[in-house]
């Protein structure tokens, strides 16, 4: 395991790599400077609920925010998905606490994979999405690029999403 804990400060003054399958970013940690954090194709980084990660992120692995269960923002300074990009979101409802969401100061650049997974609300309670909601799952200054595939788990029968890039 790899944890950068509540408390902890971490200024790049050039890029770091972290090759790791179990990378936790805990809030409360705080991430500076001009490098990127880089998490290569393979490490897997799981991001606390309102940890803040205050660089470039390019994320070449798979990222979940919020946590494997839990929901969660993380906020960002840019946001880079590439081609082997993945990106595990849950939603729950439709409150700002209740789906998974990246807020980038900066900008976002989308490739790769996007898996949306929609949870229950209490125990035996599914989530159903209404027609016309709308989940915001990733903001920045400016956002370009899509995602080569997506993938939607646990929709009721009978509904789809669409993803737009606003």
């Amino acid at each position: 395991f790899l944890t950068f804990e509540t408390g902890s400060a971490t200024t790049l003054i050039g890029n770091l790599t972290l090759e790791n399958n179990n990378i936790n970013i805990e809030a409360g940690a705080a991430f500076s400077g001009a490098g990127a954090l880089i998490i290569p194709d393979g490490s897997h980084l799981v991001a606390d609920n309102l940890a803040n990660i205050g660089t470039l992120l390019d994320m070449q692995g798979a990222f979940r925010p919020g946590n494997f269960e839990g929901i969660g923002r993380v906020d960002l300074f840019d946001y880079q998905q590439g081609d082997t990009g993945e990106l595990f979101v849950e939603i729950k409802g439709t409150a700002l606490n209740a789906f998974d969401r990246l807020v980038a100061s900066g900008d976002v650049v989308l490739d790769g994979y996007l898996n949306i997974d929609i949870d229950e609300v209490s125990p035996g309670v599914p989530f159903v999405p209404s027609l016309g909601q709308t989940f915001n799952i990733i903001t920045g200054n400016s956002v370009v690029g899509e995602f080569d595939y997506a993938d939607v788990s646990g929709m009721p029968a009978g509904l789809a999403f669409h993803i737009n890039y606003l």
